[in-house]
């Protein structure tokens, strides 16, 4: 059953707030921290609010790879060189895109194998402690296929067989404004490298919260109007400005909704990704009465733990999806301390393997 939102409540009148405000350095371009080839000549196509976009052309590939990691100049040994069954030489995983890396030898090493590793790695089959060499001449055989992103800046070569699950994922993919799903007074769509910029310039998506640690965050729920319109907000539907969380370089939004035919709030957490990438990780939600301070999260009423949905889901799919913590009106009135309407914490961990 789909869920009827009547209208939209104003930030003025409804909005979270944090406990302190953060320093502007933790805001700035990038994702927070804890303490987050195109012609010249190319338009970009955006639609929606009158905002400014972002002009600067992308990186293209030199001595970097798509993620800016740099790479060793000189040319790996490409004699006796067999493409056929080329995998990892440590976990064996079969590569599917550019760009491949390993030791001189040409013994190719996986991106993951090479992070755990660190830099005490050194190439399993000849022991080359060197093992940053571009393999590109096994790019140009295993990889044949551009990106559909490619016009707007990705320059990954991938196989047919991994081209749906990397675009899916894709940076220079195009997405729309954060609001959009549950509004329709911002219709604008740029690519993922650049809507967390407009969700936070034009909407302030990225203020209203404490930052506790890298993908936590709380909040207090404040209400603004005059006591006697207190209850105006359990009159109607209504629909909330999300909140930008981040883990691990990897962009969330919370949202959170109420119905009021079923008297219920609906809160989940989404992530700018697919649902294999959703599924990489899971969210813990804890809400409580307006009193409790920033760090009183195992004082919280009510908890969820579960999964975080994916970008492409409907409101509709979301909902359906048992991905949402529904909580009735009683317990929200219960909350109220004043003029706070509740606090909330929102966190999200990884996933264990085989969960």
């Amino acid at each position: 059953m789909d869920i009827c939102i009547d209208k939209e409540i104003d930030p003025p009148d409804y909005n979270f707030t944090c406990d302190t405000e953060a320093p502007p350095s933790q805001y700035d371009n990038g994702f927070i921290c804890t303490s987050k080839d195109q012609n010249d000549n190319q338009k970009r196509k955006v639609s929606g609010c009158d905002s400014p976009v972002q002009t600067s052309s992308p990186k293209r590939y030199s001595d970097e790879d798509n993620s800016g990691n740099s790479f060793s100049s000189l040319g790996p040994s490409q004699k006796h060189f067999k493409v056929d069954g080329i995998q990892c030489s440590l976990c064996q995983s079969v590569p599917v895109k550019s760009p491949l890396y390993g030791c001189k030898e040409s013994h190719y090493i996986c991106e993951q194998c090479r992070e755990h590793g660190g830099v005490l790695l050194s190439c399993p089959v000849c022991l080359n402690p060197e093992i940053s060499f571009r393999l590109q001449h096994i790019e140009d055989i295993l990889f044949t296929k551009d990106c559909s992103f490619a016009a707007t800046g990705c320059h990954l070569k991938i196989s047919d067989e991994a081209r749906e699950e990397h675009e899916d994922d894709c940076d220079y993919r195009l997405v729309s404004c954060p609001k959009k799903l549950f509004a329709k007074s911002c219709t604008f769509s740029d690519s993922y490298l650049n809507i967390r910029e407009h969700a936070r310039n034009i909407h302030g998506f990225n203020k209203g919260y404490t930052l506790l640690d890298d993908g936590f965050i709380t909040s207090k729920m404040m209400d603004k109007k005059d006591k006697p319109n207190l209850e105006n907000i359990y009159s109607a539907s209504a629909r909330f400005p999300p909140l930008e969380m981040d883990y691990k370089k990897k962009l969330f939004y919370t949202y959170y909704e109420r119905e009021n035919s079923r008297s219920i709030w609906i809160f989940f957490i989404r992530i700018y990704g697919s649902p294999e990438t959703a599924a990489k990780y899971r969210c813990e939600m804890y809400i409580g009465p307006g009193n409790l301070d920033k760090n009183d999260q195992d004082e919280a009423e009510r908890v969820f733990r579960g999964n975080v949905v994916p970008y492409k889901l409907s409101r509709k799919e979301i909902h359906e999806s048992g991905s949402c913590f529904v909580i009735d009106d009683a317990a929200m009135r219960s909350f109220r301390r004043d003029s706070i309407l509740f606090r909330m914490w929102w966190r999200i961990l990884p996933r264990e393997s085989g969960h």
